[in-house]
């Protein structure tokens, strides 16, 4: 037995896929001509499958790709804020940075001045010379030999206002055209502030070899009664105290450039024709010169 079917029309279906009611005005006669098989429940609901999955395909794609863009937009995000914390640590750290130079530069601005530091200062006043012969060595050699006794009177002179200077025991050198011909050393001493302190300076040498070169220059000097050129060179570390503060030793040099009159006679008090001295303090790494 066959049923009797009517054609489906486009837009007959309902919400299911399946054949709406018989179009009206259509005669039985006119339907009995049109009789086909009548498909199983079993294919509607295949049917019904099908097209249920391609409806849901696109946007089950659609949400996929959402879903991905999402996850790599969270990823992207969590890199951004890994890196904004980086630089909020940097920033952060070069800010404290700058705060603690910026605070210890204006502490080291008040203290200064407050403090209004200034270098000692050195001059040698006079010098007694005891003995000052100049022999000649072997004469295979041509070399000159140098006796040296030599007491000198040296001025050394704290013009600070608030700082007291300590000086451990100075070693002295004497040297004549860069060569040494004597040494002496100054005992420790301590200088409050505004404050100027004589100290007296032996220096002694014994046989001191001079340069055939050096030894004819100086025995010209003597002879023509010209003044003797000399350098001095002190070693010592210092230490400053402010109130009941004491800093440190640091290395401390004095360098003094100084010319005598010619010694005619001996013992022969005789005077400082010119002078230069200089200062250099070392802190750490670094030499500074006044």
């Amino acid at each position: 037995m066959t049923d009797k079917v009517y054609p489906v029309l486009s837009g007959s279906e309902d919400r299911y896929g399946r054949p709406s009611a018989p179009p009206i005005g259509l005669s039985d006669q006119a339907s009995s001509t049109l009789s086909i098989q009548m498909p199983t429940e079993k294919a509607i609901h295949r049917e019904q499958e099908k097209r249920l999955i391609s409806d849901y395909h696109p946007s089950a794609t659609n949400n996929q790709v959402f879903t991905a863009g999402q996850q790599s937009a969270v990823g992207g995000g969590h890199r951004r804020r890994g890196r904004s914390c980086c630089c909020c640590c940097l920033a952060s750290f070069v800010g404290t940075l700058a705060a603690i130079v910026i605070i210890v530069g204006l502490a080291a601005l008040v203290v200064y001045l407050a403090l209004k530091p200034k270098a000692p200062k050195f001059s040698v006043t006079k010098a007694t010379v005891n003995e000052f012969k100049l022999s000649t060595g072997p004469p295979t050699i041509g070399s000159f030999n140098l006796n040296t006794d030599v007491v000198f009177s040296i001025e050394a002179r704290n013009p600070n206002n608030k700082i007291s200077l300590y000086y451990d025991d100075v070693a002295v050198s004497l040297l004549y055209a860069n060569q040494q011909i004597g040494e002496g050393a100054i005992s420790a001493f301590q200088q409050p502030h505004k404050n100027t302190t004589l100290l007296t300076l032996p220096i002694q040498g014994s046989q001191a070899p001079l340069m055939s070169s050096t030894g004819a220059a100086l025995q010209s000097s003597l002879k023509d009664d010209d003044g003797i050129p000399l350098q001095g060179k002190a070693v010592t570390k210092a230490r400053v105290k402010i109130g009941r503060w004491k800093s440190r030793r640091y290395k401390v040099r004095v360098i003094c450039s100084f010319e005598l009159s010619n010694p005619n006679s001996k013992p022969a008090q005789v005077s400082v024709l010119s002078q230069s001295c200089k200062l250099k303090l070392k802190i750490a790494h670094i030499t500074l010169t006044f």
